[in-house]
């Protein structure tokens, strides 16, 4: 499987004299796994109501680049699945778990939590967390009656962002709510979908206007709230918004460019198989972002648009921005007049979108896709560019459709697991559903376990096992899992040979040690690097008899991934009659 913090770079050999054969192996073709189980529904679970059992579903929501880990599951009385009583959110950090929120337990700045949290929640690099929660009685249209609420790692308390009817709307009035996927970055800005009182929201002829809107606020670390996209805000092309970040659909970067779906006043807007607005305020939405500096908004992917690959986007869903600028994305392919049958996924960068996955693509492992998820919290982008999902799949295992869960990494596609995959330690995949409580209902089954990766490579889901088991799991890409035929070599001999390049700022000298290594390294060998802190301990580890060329493979780099300029040095050091860079090259050699 293909981790961030193992880079595989292909090299391709000059037409010239070299010193020495290098191609570069991606880790992930030799099935290097490290995957660890954190719970099983039926544990038990102390709540400030008193215990309680995790049943029917995990939701991973986030894991920060420390490896501290937010999701939320069901909660029941007994490990019964019919002893429900409500949800909860849970942060893990080293070690140690604390409840954020749960069902029927007292909620900050008054009420009490309802059934159900509007996930998926958001954790930053520090710690901090944000999410939002139903309160007792729940309202209408889905999300009345909601709150907003921040974590501090620093004071260890929940406080209240949004208290519906008493927080103050910026422009006049009181919101009534919050919606589903608040958002928080590494600068504390707290982002989250806030109904309204509005003319300006969706009219549906026929339907009833209930004088709510939704809109995307800000809330910066001193508690400040403002509008960031309003109903009634002008659109680029023309015409207004009349709803924006419904369902989840926004993301912030830590520039604060906001990544989001829209929908233009007078443009189709019924979703087929949704609700009436009374009951789950929602549109057909297109894809735009915001830029934080400027606070200028392009239109990214509009509802209609020709999506790449063949078909249309008939709608755009589950956004996300990273620090890069890339924007990873779910579109509807689904022919008009249906709507979320069939999925794709998708990465905008550098004004160009990519299709990650459409549905007829064929998949690692065996098989076509079938659709992506229609649920929140089903595919990830980290600040690498690397991206993780989880699909349906046309083959199956034991008479039940495949499920699988895959990473897209700098143009390469590689599963990470699927129906049928045995897990060192663990068990053997089933698939990856679980009885998550999805609003409005899915019309399709979809995987729905979650799918979330960090700039270090860990990934976290969730899946059901073949011998009954559900349990949530954290993929952490380690040295430890290096194939059992790897010979050390002592540190001594890679810190006493020759330097050709001095260090990289804030970096060991990473160019210097492989072009070291490489100059002597022998033909039909894999060289693996540890780069570290105070010096790298080189390994070789002799490949099959029938692999002619020498491999180069890069993991860890202190507590995240190696940079790629490390990479790009490495290449810079062995010079144009060695090696090309496959990094400069276009399109990618991967």
């Amino acid at each position: 499987m293909s981790r961030a913090t193992w880079f595989g770079r292909r090299a391709v050999q000059k037409q010239r004299a070299a010193r020495c054969r290098l191609q570069v192996e991606r880790l992930e073709d030799r099935n290097l796994m490290s995957f660890q189980v954190l719970a099983t529904l039926g544990d038990p679970v102390s709540l400030p109501t008193g215990p309680a059992f995790r049943i029917n579903d995990f939701e991973p929501n986030a894991i920060n680049n420390k490896g501290d880990i937010l999701f939320g599951n069901d909660l029941g009385t007994t490990n019964d699945p019919t002893s429900f009583f409500g949800e909860g959110v849970f942060l893990r950090s080293h070690g140690q778990e604390t409840v954020l929120a749960s069902s029927t337990a007292p909620a900050p700045g008054g009420g009490t939590f309802d059934f159900s949290f509007l996930g998926p929640s958001s954790l930053n690099d520090q710690g901090d967390a944000a999410l939002a929660f139903l309160l007792q009685p729940f309202g209408a249209p889905f999300g009345v009656n909601a709150g907003t609420y921040r974590y501090s790692h620093a004071t260890h308390a929940v406080t209240p962002v949004v208290v519906p009817g008493i927080t103050p709307v910026p422009g006049g009035g009181v919101f009534a709510g919050t919606f589903f996927g608040p958002g928080l970055n590494n600068r504390g800005d707290l982002l989250f979908g806030g109904i309204v009182p509005t003319d300006k929201g969706v009219h549906i002829p026929g339907e009833p206007y209930g004088g709510l809107g939704m809109g995307v606020f800000k809330a910066d670390v001193g508690g400040h709230i403002t509008s960031v996209v309003s109903p009634g805000d002008p659109a680029p092309g023309g015409g207004t918004f009349d709803i924006a970040g419904d369902y989840g659909g926004f993301w912030v970067n830590d520039r604060g460019d906001l990544a989001f779906t829209g929908h233009v006043a007078g443009e189709e807007a019924i979703v087929p198989g949704f609700p009436p607005q009374s009951a789950f305020l929602s549109a057909i939405g297109s894809l735009y972002v915001k830029n934080g500096a400027t606070g200028q908004i392009s239109s990214i992917a509009h509802a209609g648009d020709s999506a790449p690959g063949g078909g249309a986007f008939r709608q755009i869903m589950f956004p996300e921005i990273n620090n890069r600028g890339d924007v990873l994305f779910t579109g509807d392919l689904t022919p008009a007049p249906d709507a979320n049958q069939v999925l794709g996924v998708f990465l905008d960068s550098g004004g160009k979108i990519i299709p990650i996955a459409r549905p007829g693509d064929a998949m690692p492992g065996g098989g076509h896709l079938v659709t992506a998820s229609i649920v929140g919290g089903n595919t990830h982008l980290n600040n690498k560019g690397d991206v993780v999902f989880n699909a349906a799949l046309d083959t199956n295992h034991n008479g039940i459709p495949d499920t699988g869960l895959f990473e897209w990494s700098h143009g390469h596609l590689s599963l990470i697991a699927r129906s049928g995959t045995v897990l060192p330690g663990v068990g053997t995949v089933k698939d990856f559903t679980f009885n998550v409580i999805t609003t409005p209902p899915p019309t399709i089954v979809v995987p729905n376990s979650g799918a979330d990766n960090n700039d270090r490579g860990q990934v976290l889901f969730g899946a059901t096992l073949e011998d009954g088991r559900s349990v949530m799991l954290l993929d952490t890409p380690t040295p430890a899992n290096l194939p059992h035929n790897v010979a050390p070599i002592s540190p001594a001999t890679v810190s006493g040979a020759a330097a050709t390049q001095g260090p990289l700022p804030g970096d060991v000298a990473v160019s210097t040690i492989l072009a070291s290594m490489l100059a002597g390294a022998p033909t039909g060998h894999l060289a693996t690097v540890n780069a570290g802190p105070p010096v790298a301990a080189a390994q070789v580890v002799t490949p099959p008899a029938n692999q002619t060329a020498s491999g180069l493979a890069l993991p860890n780099h202190r507590d995240g991934a190696l940079p790629d300029r490390a990479v790009d040095a490495f290449f810079a050091t062995l010079g144009d009659q060695i090696l090309e860079d496959p990094l400069s090259s276009e399109p990618p050699l991967l």
